[in-house]
Parts: structure tokens; C-alpha cells; sequence
């Protein structure tokens, strides 16, 4: 197999790369550095690694075949998608678009579980990109033989060996940060939804689940359907994660309440799983995982 992953040096494509260096196949990488904590551990590990623009570098790999292409390089925080639209509508768009000089197999798109209720900048971005996939898709535009679309939800968790990239927008990760006393706190906004304990619900999945569902992908080939989702099917409050950070860790850590964002939805939990998903922890491990490895 020879794959290409855009946006390999980020949280998910480094982790991707690990699981599919594993399986023997050949991987390059694009990525623009945006994120380098993990540039040494990819860069010993694929056999090309392009750090620059992705237009600039498919114009390098012009004619190159991939059995697949995994595409998960994105501007991904939607608190900052609503102060910067543009800068998301630019981004996103351009770099999906930007691919069609490479020839590929497979496909496989990184979406988000908020494109069931794009109510940001950032989700409408994600669902303009799966509108264009789909609208590609059989003609012969298509630079792609088929498509996999994936809509992550809450990625979380951390292998040994892997750090944490870019700013924390993540709620485990925030968590660990505090149990780590890296931050003074955490600040939970909401605490009126409609939900148990009043706090917003998410659905959270392991990196490494991720990364092995996408090696599966690749294995299994293109589903060619509307979207797949990659969640655990199981929701959590933001108190719950606050709550098994501090108890895998024994540590406790000042907790504040805030008002809501903008942008942000009362619940979110992954509706149905992709067919040949990889399931392997659970909310205390991921908490744990961030941790310890942070």
C-alpha cells in the first residue's frame, strides 16, 4: 500500500502514520508545520515529507498514484471559526481542492459529527467540502476512484511517544493540563442545558481508535456513502470528563463555571458507526492516556 496523508504532523495524522508505518505500508506526509511537535518522530518514519503548502507540494507529486489518500489537514477550533470565518472558508476549501493534481484510489475526508448541526463556521466549512466530494464523485472531475467521508467526533487520548500538538481546544486534554497544574483551571461553559447535570454533552473516541478505523479503511476500501461516523456512541457532560480526569489521576483541580459560547450545541453523540470501526477505550483511558503522556 502507498498512502498519503495530508496534515500527518497534527494530532490524528501523526498517530495515523504510526498505525500505518506499522502495517508496512509506504506513507508520505504532507503538512505546512502549523503543528511540529511531532515532526521527528513522522519524519523517521515515512518516506517523504513535504512541509510546505498543499498546492505547492502536489505540484511535486504531480502524477504520483496513492492507493489512498487520508485528508485531515484543517483549521479545526470552532471558537476561533467564528471570529475568523474567512480565514476558514479560505483554508479548508482551498486545501481539499488543492489535492486534485494527485490520483488516488481511496479517498478518505476528515469531517466532524457538527456537521449534522453546522451551527459554526468551522462544521460549514467541513460539510461545503463533503458537498464537493459527493458532487465529484463517478464524474470524470473525479481525481478520486471512490470516497470515504468521516465524521469524527471528540478526538482524545494520547499514545506513548506522541505529544500533544497546537494550542488545547479539547476538554481532555484542558483537564490533563490542570491535573498536570499547567493551568490554574478549568472553566465549564454552560451549566443550563438541558442535560443531567446542566453541562453540554459530547461524544468522545480514542486517537488511536481513530487511526486504526482509518488503517480499516484503507484495508476495506472506499464506502462511498454520504458520511461514516467515528464516535463511541456512549455521550459524556463536560462534569463527567472533569470528574474521571480527577479520579484516574488522584488529582484535583479548580473548576469554574462560565457562560455558554457561541457556537457551541447542547448535545452531540455519534448517531450510527462506521461499519469496520476499532473501539478499544473508554473516557478513563483516554483521560489517563492525555495525562500521562502530556
Amino acid at each position: 500500500m502507498r498512502i498519503l496523508i495530508t496534515g500527518g504532523l497534527g494530532y490524528i495524522g501523526s498517530h495515523t502514520v504510526n498505525r500505518m508505518v506499522q502495517h508496512g505500508w509506504s506513507v508520505d506526509v504532507i503538512d505546512d508545520m502549523y503543528n511540529n511537535e511531532n515532526y521527528d518522530f513522522v519524519k523517521e518514519r515515512v518516506d517523504d515529507l513535504w512541509t510546505s503548502e498543499v498546492q505547492q507540494a502536489t505540484q511535486e507529486i504531480y502524477g504520483r498514484y496513492y492507493d489512498a489518500v487520508v485528508h485531515l489537514a484543517a483549521l479545526i477550533s470552532v471558537e476561533q471559526s467564528t471570529r475568523e470565518p474567512n480565514t476558514y472558508w479560505r483554508n479548508n476549501l482551498t486545501a481539499l481542492m488543492d489535492l486534485c493534481r494527485i490520483k488516488t484510489g481511496h479517498l478518505i475526508f476528515a469531517s466532524t459529527g457538527t456537521a449534522f448541526n453546522p451551527t459554526n463556521p468551522y462544521a460549514q466549512t467541513k460539510v461545503a467540502c463533503e458537498n464537493y466530494i459527493k458532487d465529484l464523485a463517478g464524474t470524470q472531475q473525479a481525481w478520486f476512484a471512490g470516497h470515504t467521508i468521516f465524521r469524527f467526533y471528540n478526538v482524545s487520548g494520547l499514545c506513548e511517544g506522541l505529544k500533544p500538538t497546537g494550542q488545547p481546544t479539547h476538554l481532555i486534554r484542558i483537564c490533563a493540563e490542570a491535573a498536570r497544574g499547567k493551568r490554574s483551571e478549568v472553566k465549564v461553559f454552560g451549566t443550563n442545558y438541558n442535560t443531567p447535570d446542566g453541562t453540554a454533552i459530547r461524544d468522545y473516541i480514542h486517537v488511536d481508535d481513530i487511526a486504526h478505523s482509518i488503517c480499516n479503511a484503507v484495508e476495506k476500501d472506499a464506502t462511498n456513502t454520504p458520511y461514516e461516523c467515528l464516535g463511541s456512541g456512549t455521550g459524556h457532560s463536560v462534569l463527567e470528563v472533569v470528574q474521571s480526569m480527577k479520579r484516574v489521576t488522584g488529582k484535583d483541580f479548580r473548576v469554574t463555571m462560565a457562560s455558554r459560547r457561541a457556537g457551541d450545541d447542547e448535545k452531540m453523540v455519534c448517531p450510527t458507526q462506521y461499519r469496520h470501526i476499532s473501539l478499544n477505550y473508554n473516557l478513563d483511558d483516554m483521560c489517563l492516556s492525555a495525562y500521562q503522556n502530556l
